[in-house]
């Protein structure tokens, strides 16, 4: 009997269950997640804004549970030569946006040579693919495959990149986008989390040091912070989680903010 995922929506996160029949095999239980923003000022002055809990989205549950709960593979072969922001195969079968938030692995050349990644994103159709960039295993930039490489894509939940916006509508967990998120290329742009993890523990962070900025942002102050699977607004990918911040980030040129998030895993 082929295991079923089952995701439970709870106020601060969500239990993903993997059942086989009426028998739970393994159970995750998702938050509630801390996040911490703080502003470091060029005189050295540091401004702590607190700590306040994020949102898990929809589409984030949905990603976590097929990750999780290892959902079918997708093998296939590129029938257009690929770039670094779209991958076309005519026998895809799919739909716009199926493996949104999903990785796509490829070879490059030989047995020996390491396999290069793209993170998944929103928009494509039913025989393309919008992806961020293609990776190294070293988070450099890789090798864009050549036309008639094969592929394998693989369900995964990597939050690993960071966003920040002004706008101060109230999240939602329908929500897909952050709105109003910064790309005026001042220092606050989507930016990849650093990743922490201590052995055994039931947490693990992500944080981001946004700056020194090099002037303003767009909107200020900084009223939101997101957690994506993809590198760009561009490839959008899914936003996992997304948070008021405690207190608003008033920002300026040569300013820091960083922020940290703490995501919870129990059993």
């Amino acid at each position: 009997m082929k295991p079923q995922i089952e995701a439970v929506s709870l106020f601060d996160g969500a239990i993903i269950s993997i059942k086989r029949g009426r028998e739970i095999i393994e159970r995750l239980r998702l938050g509630p997640n801390d996040v911490h923003a703080m502003i470091t000022h060029p005189d050295g002055e540091l401004e702590d804004l607190g700590i306040s809990q994020n949102l898990l989205t929809n589409a984030g549950r949905d990603l976590w549970a097929a990750s999780f709960g290892q959902a079918t593979l997708h093998a296939g072969t590129a029938t257009s030569a690929p770039t670094a922001t779209l991958l076309t195969d005519s026998a895809l079968a799919g739909s716009a946006g199926l493996y949104n938030g999903w990785r796509v692995y490829f070879p490059i050349t030989g047995l020996t040579t390491p396999l290069v990644y793209a993170n998944c994103g929103a928009g494509g159709s039913s025989t393309t693919i919008v992806t961020d960039q293609y990776w190294t295993a070293a988070d450099g930039t890789g090798t864009v495959p050549a036309n008639g490489s094969a592929y394998l894509l693989v369900p995964s939940c990597f939050g690993r990149f960071m966003g920040v916006s002004g706008n101060v509508t109230a999240p939602a967990a329908g929500d897909t986008t952050l709105a109003g998120e910064e790309t005026g290329g001042i220092g606050l742009n989507r930016t990849k989390a650093t990743y922490a993890h201590t052995g055994g523990a039931a947490t693990y962070t992500m944080q981001v040091a946004f700056g020194p900025l090099t002037g303003s942002p767009a909107t200020n102050p900084i009223h939101k912070m997101a957690l994506f699977t993809a590198s760009n607004p561009t490839a959008a990918g899914i936003m996992l989680f997304e948070t008021v911040l405690n207190l608003d980030a008033t920002v300026a040129s040569g300013d820091t903010l960083t922020i940290t998030e703490t995501v919870t895993l129990s059993g």
